[in-house]
């Protein structure tokens, strides 16, 4: 970005020599004491012998080998800032001298570097002309010649000028990213080569009493967006805290946003952000949106500020936003016995009464839930990369969640005494949920602390002054935000857990932790019959509140959908498999059972694609372990037999799950048979898309660590449509034929089909030549191309007829033994996973209609559990 003639004026290339000085004194200093420290320890083998003196030697050696890597990287720091240094003196020097010589030529020259004639430059070259086209020559020849002659030197100069400050700020931001007191320099970079860039304290200030005062002038608008521009944060290095790093800025733009938001006051700040939003102009939603992002940072703990010691001496936080900001966001009152409660009342400047402006409940709350949704729906106006601080983010979910219980529970009219509250503030009540929603789920550790409830008494607020406290109850609070319909189908709802699939196999081990303690949160909300507060979790979720029977999928399908995106790489965890077949890590080990695992995939079947996602996560994984059993048994090589337990858990699941969910909405034998079958078509459809990004089966017991990337991956940008309008409904063009001919779901897990993945594996693999097959076998298995190579087709594709699943399932066992699969290892594996289907079938939840429903009605309490059936077996 080219500099300003203003910017070349001012800046000085010098505030660079203290920098380059420090860091050459610094790079002399250790060089000496390391040529010091390695000549001693190599003469002390003079004195100091035996193993105890080599392995002091050699840790020096080590020492000093590290030191000299560090003084190698200060020099080569210095040298790049040095030669930054020159080349601001230079283009600055270009700059100032081409301006200077346009000037004394009776040239303007704009901040930009346009070069326009003087007033007096346009007189003299036309007042000896009568004629006004020779007047227009003359003017046009003077503006022509200083474009050429000063306008294009100025603008390269300028141009050049500003590459060479970016340059130098990134330089010394990247020179020693480790070393704290090097990133409080490159904080404070900018604002000493271009002093303009320097906010301060009572630029802050004078801000916020301008906005106090309700009346911005549009230059008042201009100055304040420019401020906020400055302080920004750019998307880099959000995405930094967002990784769990701090982010050092300058100490003048901490103290300019504390004082702005601290002077501004609640009322200044929404009434503006209200008058900018009626505005619409690109000015003022850049205003509003910049306003909005500043209190994200300012809310934010990764934020702070250092000294030249690299100590911190400021960070940001909910205590460092206005008194009455933090009071309307964190204060939940007391309506109708609502369970988060922490205050009786309604904030202090909203209590009618006694102490109280207002002067009956019903302007009390009219007025505070309108102040509630204006400030949700001001602090989601910001840049989507902004986000709010730990302690912001888990006030705005808790208060989203509280006020969706109030509206489920008819607090709002309780509270004003009538049986039909307004429509106003019922509408401001549910806008100000979402948006808060909205917002809190930007933050990553906000979020897992609201579905785990994992985190410090202190971030869940206590010693806050005039609340009450009590341990955060996360079954509670995120029940009432799953339970509640919402207007934008759960999508709000859904951005506190869309992060977790991305973590699930995250480098960091912390985030991948966290994202599998989140999952099982999840895990163990959907498919409780007894929460904390003693609801039952599953029943309510089948058959929402107020719903008319719906379930959670059909009234909140984007927050459906979240969660089994969320659980997705965790479906090997859900059904008891150890670390090294699942690839993940936190999911709480034996948390889930066969009972809940089924209450989890019905839930979710309740919606389509949440439905597909889930279980085509489930059969993907079914596959790939199928595969891996080949791979290790082929020629003779281990044969993990065991595997087989945990593909039949899997498949079990996604039938019982089915079973369940279909038995929910009908009693229909016919109808129950069709939504089963296209459940699982679109089910299979996303399991082959999934086993495609993962390719082929690694060495055996590496399993579910490719596909559980693949899911994070698979469904940021999802392969396989599933119609959005069927939200538990039937297809009715699913069958072809009244006699099922074409694609049959049931057979994706027969026994044909397991042999089918494990050939399948042995020919991508390479281990089995295509033309070793049987002629018949490889015409319904491959399809050729025209260079003679061949490609294996879904197993769904090649069995696509009865004859050929037939001549398929007769055939594969003998071609599986020929090519070095043993016949007793597989059988034995088959085995493993037929059982648990058939203990499924037998104990949780029957295909048939009229057993399903008895045991759908079962599974809605503890029964089972009572009877010991909540337990992975080893043997079934």
């Amino acid at each position: 970005m080219a500099a300003t003639r203003s910017q070349a004026e001012t800046c000085d290339p010098n505030a660079l020599d203290g920098l380059i000085t420090e860091w050459r004194t610094v790079h002399d200093t250790v060089q000496i004491n390391l040529d010091k420290s390695g000549n001693e320890f190599r003469q002390s083998s003079d004195f100091w012998t035996g193993k105890t003196g080599d392995r002091a030697r050699d840790t020096a050696a080590a020492a000093v080998t590290a030191g000299r890597r560090f003084t190698e990287d200060l020099q080569t720091a210095i040298t790049t800032l040095t030669a930054d240094r020159d080349a601001i003196w230079g283009a600055k020097n270009r700059a100032t001298q081409a301006i200077s010589a346009a000037v004394q030529a009776k040239y303007d020259v704009s901040d930009d570097g346009n070069v326009e004639p003087s007033h007096g430059a346009k007189v003299a070259a036309t007042s000896s002309l009568d004629n006004p086209d020779d007047q227009g020559a003359a003017l046009a020849a003077l503006l022509k010649y200083g474009k050429d002659t000063f306008e294009l030197p100025i603008k390269s100069a300028l141009n050049d000028l500003g590459t060479a400050i970016t340059n130098a700020g990134t330089h010394i931001q990247n020179a020693l990213p480790d070393t704290q007191g090097v990133t409080t320099v490159a904080a404070e970079a900018p604002a000493k080569l271009d002093p303009r860039m320097k906010l301060t304290g009572d630029q802050g200030r004078e801000d916020g009493e301008t906005i106090a005062d309700g009346k911005l002038s549009d230059d008042e608008r201009a100055r304040i967006l420019e401020h906020l521009t400055q302080a920004g944060i750019s998307k880099e290095d959000w995405n930094a805290i967002q990784r769990g790093e701090v982010l050092t800025v300058p100490q003048s733009t901490m103290d300019y946003l504390t004082n702005l938001y601290d002077k501004s006051g609640r009322d200044g700040l929404l009434t503006l952000s209200e008058n900018l939003k009626n505005d619409g102009s690109s000015q003022a939603q850049q205003l509003r949106a910049g306003l909005a992002g500043g209190m994200m940072t300012l809310s934010n703990e990764s934020v702070v500020t250092r000294d030249t010691q690299g100590k911190i001496v400021d960070r940001g936080g909910f205590g460092k936003l206005n008194s009455e900001i933090r009071e309307i966001v964190g204060t939940r009152p007391n309506l109708a016995g609502a369970p988060d409660s922490n205050t009786r009342e309604l904030p202090d400047d909203y209590r009618p009464g006694m102490f109280g402006p207002k002067t009956d409940h019903r302007s009390a709350i009219l007025d505070y839930n309108a102040d509630l949704a204006a400030f949700g729906d001001f602090i989601n106006a910001g840049d989507p990369d902004y986000m709010p601080g730990d302690r912001l983010g888990v006030e705005m979910g808790r208060q989203a969640a509280h006020q969706a219980w109030i509206l489920d529970h008819g607090g709002i009219g309780d509270y004003m005494g009538t049986k039909y509250p307004d429509a106003e503030a019922l509408r401001d009540s549910e806008n100000a949920a979402q948006s808060l929603l909205g917002a809190a789920g930007r933050s990553n550790d906000a979020s897992y602390a609201l579905l785990t409830g994992n985190g410090s008494d202190e971030l869940f607020g206590k010693d806050t002054p005039g609340q009450s406290w009590h341990a955060y109850d996360h079954e509670s609070a995120m029940g009432a935000i799953l339970t509640h319909e919402w207007s934008d189908d759960g999508a709000a709802a859904g951005s506190l857990m869309d992060w977790v699939s991305g973590d699930a196999t995250n480098a960091d081990p912390t985030r991948a932790e966290h994202a599998g303690e989140a999952a099982g949160a999840l895990a163990e909300l959907l498919s409780t019959t007894k929460t904390g507060g003693g609801v039952n979790m599953y029943d309510t979720l089948l058959n929402m509140p107020g719903q008319e029977n719906h379930s959670l999928g059909q009234v909140n399908p984007l927050v459906t959908r979240s969660i089994a995106n969320s659980l997705a790489p965790y479906v090997g965890d859900i059904v008891g498999a150890p670390s090294e077949i699942t690839g993940t890590s936190g999911f709480p080990a034996d948390s889930v059972g066969p009972v809940d695992g089924t209450r989890i995939f019905s839930i979710l079947d309740g919606d389509p694609r949440a439905g597909a996602t889930i279980n085509g996560a489930a059969l993907g994984l079914a596959e790939k372990i199928d595969r891996n059993f080949a791979a290790g048994a082929f020629g003779g090589g281990e044969e993990q037999r065991g595997l087989g337990t945990y593909s039949g858990r899997l498949q079990a699941l996604v039938d019982s799950g089915m079973a369940a969910e279909v038995a929910d909405f009908t009693t229909d034998e016919t109808a129950r048979a069709k939504a089963l079958a296209d459940q699982k078509s679109a089910a299979y459809g996303v399991a082959q898309n999934l086993l495609g990004l993962t390719g082929i089966a690694g060495p055996a017991g590496a399993i579910g660590g490719p596909l559980a990337q693949a899911v994070s991956e698979y469904y940021k940008n999802p392969l396989t449509s599933v119609d959005p309008d069927l939200s538990g409904q039937i297809r009715d063009d699913y069958l072809e034929d009244s006699d099922h001919h074409g694609y049959d779901a049931s057979r994706s897990r027969t026994i044909g089909a397991q042999n089918y993945n494990m050939m399948a594996q042995l020919i991508e693999s390479g281990r089995v030549q295509p033309l070793m097959l049987p002629p018949d076998v490889r015409d319904v298995m491959l399809e050729s191309s025209p260079d003679g190579s061949f490609t294996v087709k879904p197993y769904l594709s090649a069995a696509n007829t009865d004859d050929k699943a037939d001549l398929l399932a007769d055939k594969l066992s003998t071609d599986l033994n020929n090519s070095g699969v043993d016949d007793g290892g597989r059988l034995e594996y088959m085995r493993l996973g037929t059982q648990v289907n058939d203990w499924f079938r037998r104990e949780i939840i029957s295909s048939g209609t009229s057993d399903g429903q008895g045991s759908l009605a079962v599974l809605k309490t503890d029964e089972l559990e009572k009877k010991g059936k909540n337990n992975w077996l080893a043997s079934w």
